[in-house]
């Protein structure tokens, strides 16, 4: 990703920021006008009472809409940030380092009471490509060249992550996707996290590994292939 500056972008009033460097200015106003609700027509991936996520344009974009579960979340979020912006930040910053994930195209947030109280926010990205790393395995099986090519991108990957002390958070196998070049893309960052104490980025690495083989319980053969991915704790 390039290191083009990140811009303001007025979204139906509210105050977003668009990434250049993965948007030209068309889709980025295109976007800023969905900030509020999602579109109709829009492809569900997702329905729920805290966020609705689903693709728009043709698969040109992916839309996800936070909504605070409480009033304390809403205060949390408002004064701490939120897992929409946790997510944008993660997202430039995984680009930046090499670590591959749909690029964030454009955020927005609504604010209540002066900006302590998070009401909603939006956030827009690229599609993840190919599929979901879990139904590649469980269609075509572990001994398929493709998840050989996935292990030595996520093996990169995790390199990548112990080098620079970040952590995905939640690596269940549909956060990960597997591109028909054999490239991993991480999606789903609201849980990333980054450590200045070595001893606390050890201890949410080894979280990280516990919930990454968890994925293939129930498959020796993946198990097999993906245990040395993801570094000892």
């Amino acid at each position: 990703m390039s290191d083009v500056p990140i811009r303001q972008i007025s979204c139906r009033g509210l105050p977003g920021l668009w990434n250049p460097a993965a948007c030209d200015e068309d889709l980025a106003e295109t976007l800023a006008k969905l900030a509020r609700r999602p579109p109709r027509g829009m492809c569900l991936y997702k329905f729920g009472s805290r966020s609705v996520v689903g693709s728009f344009g043709a698969g040109s974009a992916v839309l996800k809409y936070y909504y605070p579960s409480s009033q304390i979340r809403s205060l949390v979020y408002g004064l701490r940030g939120s897992r929409c912006m946790r997510s944008w930040n993660a997202g430039l910053a995984f680009g930046r380092i090499g670590l591959p994930t749909p690029a964030p195209l454009v955020v927005a947030e609504a604010h209540r009471l002066g900006g302590i109280m998070l009401g909603s926010s939006f956030l827009a990205t690229r599609p993840a490509e190919g599929e979901a790393l879990g139904d590649f395995i469980s269609a075509n099986g572990a001994d398929h060249p493709l998840v050989s090519a996935a292990a030595d991108s996520l093996r990169n990957s995790f390199r990548l992550m112990e080098e620079h002390r970040c952590a995905h958070g939640d690596l269940k196998a549909n956060n990960l996707f597997l591109s028909p070049a054999g490239v991993v893309s991480f999606i789903d960052l609201d849980a990333a996290s980054w450590h200045m104490a070595p001893a606390d980025f050890v201890k949410q690495r080894a979280k990280d590994r516990a919930r990454f083989m968890k994925n293939w319980d129930g498959n020796p053969a993946a198990a097999d292939i993906f245990r040395d991915c993801e570094p000892l704790p």
